[in-house]
């Protein structure tokens, strides 16, 4: 048997029939079922994120962050974003301003202001963030300086 666990998801199959799940995605992909494009853990370079929550205009992501790593230095048009904290200390930059933030703490991030997360320690950054918005997609990301300039690298996909 084959068995595949994810957050949103559980495959149970004779491991004889592990190929048959390229044809379940494209049997999604062929009715459009938004099953196929909705992740729930995206992994980069620096590291990744999980989709915790969301609803109508609003996604909870928790954000880690690798020691000495930085997400791009970006903008969003239709949210603004809250970071807390949970574990590591993070050097945030929104607008002009730059300082750290530690366990515990949080900065907010308005609508239409460029911004930055970047872990400067030596152990993981852990982040809760709470966007608020509509839409909220990451079609929504204005890059103005990317470490990596590239895109997702492995997605868990929801089936």
């Amino acid at each position: 048997m084959t068995i595949i666990e994810t957050m949103d998801a559980i495959l149970v199959c004779p491991r004889s029939s592990g190929e048959k799940v390229k044809e379940i995605v494209r049997i999604l992909t062929n009715e459009a079922d938004e099953r196929v494009d909705w992740y729930t853990t995206v992994h980069r370079r620096w590291c990744g994120y999980t989709i915790l929550d969301e609803g109508d205009s609003f996604l909870i992501k928790r954000i880690i962050v690798r020691p000495q790593h930085r997400l791009s230095l970006q903008m969003h048009k239709h949210r603004s974003e809250h970071w807390v904290v949970i574990s590591g200390t993070a050097k945030v930059t929104i607008g002009d301003r730059e300082y750290l933030v530690k366990q515990g703490e949080s900065a907010f991030v308005p609508l239409k202001v460029k911004h930055r997360l970047e872990n400067p320690e030596t152990l993981p950054l852990e982040i809760i963030e709470v966007q608020m918005g509509d839409p909220l997609t990451e079609h929504d990301i204005t890059r103005y300086d990317d470490d990596f300039k590239e895109k997702i690298i492995k997605r868990d996909l929801k089936i």
